[in-house]
């Protein structure tokens, strides 16, 4: 991501560097299951090397609840990734200044004159601030996201579904996958019609541990330990 890019970030997340994804999973798994071996769904049009490296973070992300990638003919589950961008735009209040300078001002004091001050120049002390109001600045942005699949491979029922979005000035889904994977993956299973939204720090060498995850109302109710992090799968 570019200067100008890291600057809107920081605009459009007031001033702290985080990437906040819109997470909505809904599920009918089962908490007695004891096979967790799986095999990737691909399709004709996306197996190729993006796709593989995405793959390996999920990969990553799904063996921390004890999933484990085997042959397709072993596999008691299929797991199918869905991803892409489109184009947005953000829009975010901007404050604006207006000049009241209204000439000299005299000052009181002693009976005597004490100096000028020059309003609408700046704050306070240099000058008189006017009233402040607010227009809609519009920027452009990004939509990313990522969809994941779990079926059952004998039945061919859809037993996991999740689906995650981040927005942000940089259209590079891979600099946005790593955060998409780990918000995605949260707390699995998580409750069924849950709605989430999960801010990760960003830095240098990718998501941090902690997610800072605000749960809706109704799922509320406990979770799984959070996934941890992996540098395998940290954005340069």
């Amino acid at each position: 991501m570019g200067l100008a890019g890291a600057g809107l970030v920081l605009l459009l997340t007031g001033c702290t560097s985080y990437v906040t994804t819109n997470v909505t999973a809904f599920q009918n798994w089962s908490a007695s299951d004891t096979d967790r071996s799986y095999t990737f769904l691909r399709t004709a049009q996306h197996s190729d090397l993006e796709e593989s490296s995405y793959e390996y973070m999920v990969d990553n992300a799904l063996s921390a609840y004890g999933f484990q990638l085997v042959e397709a003919s072993r596999a008691h589950y299929g797991v199918a990734l869905a991803y892409g961008v489109r184009n947005d735009t953000t829009v975010v209040p901007q404050p604006v200044f207006y000049d009241t300078w209204q000439g000299p001002v005299w000052y009181g004091g002693y009976g005597g004159f004490r100096g000028y001050g020059y309003g609408g120049f700046g704050p306070p002390p240099f000058g008189v601030m006017g009233p402040v109001a607010y227009v809609n600045q519009a920027y452009p942005s990004f939509v990313k996201g990522l969809s994941i699949q779990i079926v059952d491979q004998k039945t061919h029922a859809e037993v996991y579904k999740v689906n995650a979005s981040t927005t942000g000035p940089d259209p590079e889904l891979l600099l946005a996958m790593p955060y998409l994977v780990r918000s995605a993956l949260n707390n699995f299973p998580m409750p069924n019609g849950t709605v989430i939204h999960v801010s990760l720090p960003v830095g240098a060498n990718g998501p941090a541990p902690a997610a800072n995850t605000n749960l809706s109302a109704n799922e509320a109710a406990a979770a799984p330990a959070t996934m941890p992090a992996s540098s395998a799968v940290a954005p340069k």
